[in-house]
């Protein structure tokens, strides 16, 4: 993962970092799906998701991706 941020920081890529046990699939859908406002690359994360509790939300969540 350091190398993936690594290389998006090198490439001038927008990196977003959600907090994985706190998001909801809506929030997601429009952080996907949002522009970036100068056109820029964006490399999205998705922090500590696995370590989220078993519930109907993580399974749409993972249904989705």
């Amino acid at each position: 993962l350091n190398l993936i941020i690594t290389q998006a920081k090198s490439k001038n890529s927008e990196i977003i970092r959600i907090d994985g046990e706190e998001v909801n699939l809506d929030d997601l859908r429009q952080t996907v799906s949002t522009n970036s406002l100068f056109g820029q690359e964006r490399l999205i994360i998705i922090e500590n998701f696995f370590s989220r509790q078993k519930s109907r939300e993580k399974e749409e969540i993972l249904k989705s991706i």
